[in-house]
């Protein structure tokens, strides 16, 4: 068994794109490899986007100033958190992981999804892209391995960043079940009526 965490920030306060990406992974991991513990880390929690499964161990920052200042502690407290829970697994999901070393025997994976604040600077405020391009720098740099989502987000990471192209591993996004689900002919009918 392992102890496998993940930032849960956008799983518990992003209603699509991030937060889809988050709780559709999560949701998967946790049913087909329930021989694991999953732990999730996140500042807030909201029921209304997220449910998670009974079977996840849920983490909040404890001090009423990380509560207060939660960007803090998912970016310089958080591995105090995780050396608490004895992580050996940590997987940043949306783009960033926490600054400074991992604690020791913590192997750390970031999921990638874009680079627009790059490739399109004029649409983001100027210290948005600062803060977004230090955050991506140093995830990539510190992980063991990155997931990107798409073939294009991989090589516009690889050209940025050529050192670290070696670690990254395209894995397509989940979708969630009810896509797959069977529909009968006569919903069919109703929806192009509509």
């Amino acid at each position: 068994m392992m102890k496998i965490g993940f930032d849960a920030k956008r799983a518990f306060l992003n209603i699509s794109g991030l937060g889809n990406y988050s709780r559709n992974l999560i949701q998967s991991l946790v049913r087909h490899q329930a021989e694991h513990q999953y732990h999730l880390f996140t500042p807030r929690l909201n029921p209304d986007f997220f449910d998670p499964p009974q079977e996840v161990i849920i983490h909040q920052p404890a001090a009423f100033l990380e509560r207060k200042i939660s960007w803090h502690w998912r970016s310089f407290r958080l591995h105090d958190a995780m050396k608490k829970a004895e992580i050996q697994v940590y997987h940043g999901l949306s783009n960033e992981l926490p600054f400074g070393n991992a604690p020791e025997g913590v192997r750390q994976i970031v999921t990638i999804h874009d680079l627009i604040f790059l490739k399109y600077p004029q649409y983001y405020p100027v210290i948005d892209r600062k803060i977004y391009t230090a955050k991506v720098k140093h995830s990539c740099l510190v992980a063991d391995a990155i997931v990107t989502v798409s073939e294009q987000t991989k090589a516009d990471l690889s050209a940025w960043l050529p050192e670290i192209a070696e670690k990254i591993k395209v894995i397509y996004q989940s979708c969630h079940p009810r896509f797959s689900e069977e529909i009968t002919r006569e919903e069919i009918i109703q929806v192009k009526k509509k």
